[in-house]
């Protein structure tokens, strides 16, 4: 098994530094946003309930595959939420490559970089969502999204 930084340097052809993995698009799956009228946001306590990363690599096409990204997040207790937001996006990817090699590493390569790919967005869905009304936006700090795919997997 490869290393991230094996990954990393393995991703970028040393030729013309095009990445073999290819962003091709991705869609807005789900998106909630509930907050009771009479509260206001406290951003101290907002808290991040749950980050979900799932990969499909095609059945049909080896060199196709999708990646979904989840997050919510929600303050006090999570039964009795005065605010709670979740957002859930599908990325799909295609793999530039007939290496055998590569193609074997597609899913751990899915896995830390297609997460990275669509990170930003469910970030930006996250602050316009909360950016409605009379609320100050919620921003999510930007993640090692290699560290944290680590923590949610143990």
């Amino acid at each position: 098994m490869l290393g991230i930084m094996s990954i990393q340097k393995w991703l970028f052809k040393v030729i013309d530094m095009e990445s073999i993995l290819q962003f091709k698009e991705y869609r807005v799956l789900e998106q909630v946003y509930t907050k009771d009228f009479e509260s206001k946001i406290n951003h101290d306590e907002v808290k991040l309930r749950e980050i979900k990363a799932g990969i499909a690599i095609d059945a049909d096409d080896k060199a196709q595959g999708r990646v979904e990204l989840e997050i919510s997040l929600g303050d006090g207790d999570p039964n009795d939420n005065k605010f709670y937001v979740k957002v859930k996006v599908s990325g799909i990817f295609r793999l530039e490559s007939d290496n055998d090699h590569e193609i074997s590493e597609f899913a751990n390569l899915l896995k830390v970089n297609g997460v990275a790919i669509l990170f930003p967005y469910v970030r930006s869905l996250i602050a316009e969502l909360t950016s409605k009304g009379s609320e100050l936006p919620i921003i999510l700090p930007t993640f090692n999204v290699a560290e944290l795919l680590e923590e949610v997997t143990e």
